[in-house]
């Protein structure tokens, strides 16, 4: 069987999903920065991973790789409900690439995508909106809005012991009977060759600091009972890395290539290697994924309210 069965609150906010977007964009912009290499980052969030453009492409990928491995748009049972209308949010929509399509595969049903900044210039449909907003600093939408609350690849933005507060703060505005979905890549891999596992211990190593631990990211569904879900159902996929397994394959090794990158110079400052080294050891990284036939963890949850 495909499927698995397995409050405190934060802050809320009296804006409603039909509230005009001026009125309640008014979580403080993150600051940006930028490196010696060119990319940007926000030095005042605990997000480790840049955002520039470079970053945007990756997220598409990743957003192609996830829907080519699991089939489909939603892993929740919601179809039915989307199909005749209901609110929908994307914490940490990104490109918000995940939740246009939502909205335009439901046209009855009012998507809203939140991120600390809007990522790009998008002709998305009329039932989407963006709003600007900080999970970590409370969502704002008022208590029982949404039947559908969605959240993904998080795991470089939340430390760890935030995490059991975060899905309360998803579970307070998910509607009674509603359902919550969380999907994340641990840090968990089978078949791992030595540059794979030494780019996973530079993360960590970066992480650390910033309370980020994506070793634990099999307790999804374990903080979703915490949050007071009633009804849980937890899957992982073992994603596979190289095109030995074709095009997800192919796909997955450039998301991950892509993200590795993305820790270049926070690694050379911290992990004392030079840039040199750093990039051999991804540059190597297919040819091994490949012949190892690696394969890597990603989680996914669903709790109903």
């Amino acid at each position: 069987m495909f499927f698995m069965r397995l409050r405190k609150r934060l802050r809320s906010s009296p804006a409603e999903p039909g509230q005009a977007v001026d009125e309640i964009n008014q979580t403080e912009a993150a600051v940006p920065d930028h490196e010696s290499n060119g990319r940007r980052r926000l030095s005042d969030v605990p997000y480790l991973l840049p955002k520039d453009l470079d970053e945007i492409n990756r997220l598409d990928f990743q957003h192609y790789v996830l829907r080519l491995a699991l089939g489909r748009l939603i892993f929740a049972p919601v179809d039915e409900q989307l199909r005749q209308g209901g609110q929908v949010l994307d914490v940490g929509c990104g490109t918000g690439r995940w939740a246009i399509e939502i909205a335009r595969l439901y046209p009855l049903t009012h998507v809203t995508g939140l991120d600390l900044e809007q990522a790009k210039a998008t002709t998305p449909p009329p039932n989407y909106r963006f709003i600007q907003g900080n999970l970590l600093q409370g969502l704002p939408f008022a208590d029982s809005t949404f039947h559908y609350t969605h959240q993904r690849f998080l795991v470089a933005a939340i430390p760890l012991e935030r995490w059991p507060g975060a899905i309360c703060e998803l579970y307070r505005v998910t509607v009674p009977g509603g359902w919550i979905e969380l999907i994340e890549l641990g840090a968990e891999t089978r078949n791992a060759g030595p540059c794979l596992q030494q780019l996973i211990a530079w993360g960590r190593q970066l992480a650390a600091p910033r309370g980020i631990d994506g070793t634990q990211m099999s307790r999804l569904g374990e903080w979703l009972q915490q949050a007071g879900c009633r009804q849980i159902y937890t899957h992982t996929l073992w994603l596979p890395v190289g095109a030995w397994a074709g095009r997800l394959g192919l796909l997955f090794m450039r998301d991950l290539a892509a993200g590795f990158n993305g820790l270049e110079a926070l690694a050379v400052r911290a992990c004392g290697i030079t840039p040199e080294h750093f990039r051999q050891t991804i540059a190597a990284l297919e040819q091994e994924c490949n012949q190892h036939q690696t394969r890597y963890a990603c989680y996914l949850a669903a709790g109903q309210r």
